[in-house]
């Protein structure tokens, strides 16, 4: 098999994950998302990843709008991963979430 980069999208419960731990059987997988990025910077500005509600949602939802209108980060994000992808080969399929 050649090696691979999938685009996945959809809304939560729908088996994003569940697809890819059955393809992660067969193959070596690499799983990225756009999100990850700015995750992290919200941890680093106190945001709690494991409360669940409106106001951080919206701080993470707030939090990418502004990466993206100031430098496109979570795409830029995943062009490096996907560079790295196709420069090292480690793994055979390569998924990116993405939610734009």
């Amino acid at each position: 098999m050649d090696r691979q980069i999938i685009i996945i999208n959809g809304k939560g419960g729908v088996g994003k994950d569940t697809l890819i731990t059955a393809v992660s059987k067969v193959y070596k997988v690499g799983n990225y998302s756009s999100i990850t990025p700015i995750k992290n910077a919200a941890e680093c500005l106190g945001w709690n990843p494991y409360e669940k509600g409106t106001t951080g949602r919206k701080f993470l939802s707030d939090l990418k709008r502004l990466s993206v209108e100031y430098n496109d980060y979570p795409t830029q994000y995943l062009l490096r991963i996907c560079q790295h992808f196709i420069d090292e080969g480690w793994s055979d399929v390569l998924f990116l979430h993405i939610r734009e």
